[in-house]
């Protein structure tokens, strides 16, 4: 967060703490604490607060406990109204949704007295008839469930499914997995005024309302973004959608800040080095037997695949000279360094040959920044390029503007930015040098051959980024297989899963490394 976010950050969280405190210590006087400032004391004032509702001391220590304490805060908050005759529905929706100013407000209130601890026998034997009925309890336990999950995953730990192989072998499609927020500091909601839950749209109608934006602002971080870490961020390149609406994207983060970033026959060099984990990286190879045909067993159990082609299935579907045999026999599929080894070994092979991309294309398309005049990349062999982070200065001139262009236009605001007879002008200015205001980061697949990331795309800001997978909960084994159905004979090509079984094997695996 830079500083003018840590500023508004703190301007609306210290006014509002010091709000919920006084509060409390009015609460506290009516309830007849001798020492009713105690409500002033960090940490300990929980353990009055429990003791006030009849709670054990034990829920001082819980709300002290990440996540856990959220939902013990607003169980203690509804706990202490109920100490006070609060019992009504709305009573409920102000005291999780106005909290500071509505404990206050009770403060204030001479008619509003203490009856004493809500969670003990004599209370809920004495103050029955007070108490709502079953539909008010149940609309509150709803309220109540809602209101916590839904802070729980905006700030604290979400749940994602990997939807397409880009990062296999390590994260596979159809794996299920929690994400922490909180590592990387959780980042307030950019477009707050959202139906809950809802991220882009509901049946085809936007979630979301723009009337109210807020500026880039985020929790502390517990650690920070590490060279090779898994991160889960928003796709950038989805201009007309706010920054914390677009697409979940999931990658590995292979360049920092301040990084220079080359890759090299598909390998990561970053600062002259090779700072890939070769063991975790897949490509594309074209594999041809002599009379063997691959049966589910071995695709699917023995190689574990996902997203193999058979060369046959598609050549007579597409257009002539696409480049597909008709040979039943040959087959395009993404291996590892051990699974290549394994088909080596197969007595029936004819050959084996690792696909290769040459520079100015990418699976026909030209890769970021997309000027193959100036810069003649591919999938297979990129860069040499800068990473900026915060605070850098570069001269701009057209090498430098066709490589950050995007990043000063789209994600520091600079929409006037032009490139005229070689000069760079903002906003009609002529400028030589620009200064960065965000860190960026490179992200890409470990599926290298098979993975939409910042070769096709470019950075993404610090502001795009989302958090840290934790584990995998749940996994679904698929077989991809070709769908004649839906593919045509101009080129597109179209596959359809099907469900295989339950990959019980990766469950509770981390997901970040």
């Amino acid at each position: 967060m830079d500083s003018v976010g840590l500023n508004i950050l703190l301007g609306w969280l210290i006014p509002l703490l010091i709000i919920n405190k006084i509060g409390l210590l009015l609460l506290f006087r009516k309830s007849g604490i001798k020492f009713s400032w105690q409500a002033l004391i960090p940490f300990w004032n929980w353990f009055v607060l429990a003791k006030v509702v009849g709670r054990g001391w034990w829920y001082g220590i819980l709300i002290q406990i990440p996540m856990v304490g959220v939902i013990i805060w607003y169980t203690l908050s509804l706990d202490l109204i109920k100490s006070f005759g609060r019992f009504r529905f709305l009573d409920n929706v102000l005291a999780l949704l106005l909290q500071p100013f509505y404990f206050i407000y009770l403060g204030i209130q001479k008619d509003v007295v203490y009856l004493g601890p809500s969670n003990s026998e004599e209370f809920n034997k004495k103050y029955t008839l007070l108490k709502k009925n079953g539909r008010r309890e149940w609309a509150d336990a709803i309220l109540f469930a809602v209101v916590v999950a839904y802070i729980i995953r905006t700030f604290f730990i979400e749940a994602y499914k990997i939807p397409t192989p880009s990062m296999e072998k390590t994260l596979r499609v159809g794996d299920f997995l929690f994400v922490s927020k909180v590592h990387y500091g959780a980042r307030f909601p950019m477009t707050p005024i959202a139906i809950p839950f809802a991220h882009q749209d509901i049946a085809g109608i936007k979630a979301y309302s723009e009337i109210l934006k807020l500026p880039y602002m985020r929790f502390p971080a517990l650690e920070k973004i590490k060279r090779g870490t898994i991160v889960v961020f928003n796709y950038p390149n989805e201009p007309d959608r706010p920054v914390d609406k677009k697409t979940h994207y999931i990658k590995r983060c292979v360049g920092l800040p301040g990084d220079s970033l080359q890759v090299r026959n598909g390998f990561v060099y970053t600062n002259g080095k090779l700072t890939d984990d070769t063991t975790k990286l897949q490509f594309q190879y074209l594999v041809s037997f002599n009379k063997y045909e691959l049966t589910d067993n071995i695709l699917y159990d023995e190689l574990d695949l996902y997203d193999y082609i058979r060369h046959a299935d598609i050549a007579s579907y597409l257009r002539s000279g696409s480049g597909f045999s008709s040979d039943p026999l040959v087959y395009e599929m993404p291996l590892d360094f051990a699974k290549l080894e394994k088909i080596k070994k197969f007595v029936d092979l004819k050959s084996i040959h690792r696909v290769s991309y040459e520079n100015g294309s990418a699976h026909g398309r030209d890769v970021y920044p997309h000027n193959p005049i100036l810069f003649n990349w591919s999938i297979d062999n990129y860069g040499p390029l800068y990473i900026p982070k915060k605070g850098d200065i570069i001269a701009m001139n057209d090498s430098s503007y066709w490589l950050y262009g995007k990043i000063i236009r789209d994600y520091e605001n600079n929409p006037s930015l032009t490139l005229l007879g070689g000069k760079v002008y903002i906003e009609g200015k002529p400028i030589t040098h620009y200064q960065f205001k965000m860190n960026y980061y490179w992200m890409m697949g470990d599926n290298r051959h098979n993975s939409a990331d910042s070769r096709s795309w470019g950075f993404v800001p610090e502001d795009h980024i989302v958090g840290k997978p934790l584990f995998i909960f749940f996994s679904i084994k698929y077989k991809r297989e070709f769908d004649p159905q839906r593919t045509n004979t101009m080129g597109t090509i179209e596959f359809k899963d099907e469900f295989y079984k339950i990959r019980f094997d990766r469950i509770f695996h981390q997901a970040y490394k």
